[in-house]
């Protein structure tokens, strides 16, 4: 649907798949209802695409623990 926001199931739909994303540099992925678990997934999927220089997931519902995931 139109307007809709990808949330943390599309969050991890897209991280499942960056490893197959050689050339995406950047994820603008803001105002999409994605939440720590979401945040999270898509940290740990860009491991696997180090092409990745930029995450955006400004206004989202992130707290601070999902800094914790980046160590």
């Amino acid at each position: 649907m139109e307007g809709e926001a990808i949330g943390n199931q599309g969050a991890k739909v897209i991280a499942n798949n960056l490893s197959k994303c050689t050339n995406v540099q950047s994820l603008l992925l803001v105002k999409c209802d994605i939440t720590d678990a979401g945040a999270i997934a898509i940290f740990k999927g860009a491991i696997a695409a180090p092409e990745i220089q930029t995450i955006n997931l400004d206004h989202n519902e992130l707290t601070p623990a999902v800094f914790d995931s980046l160590v």
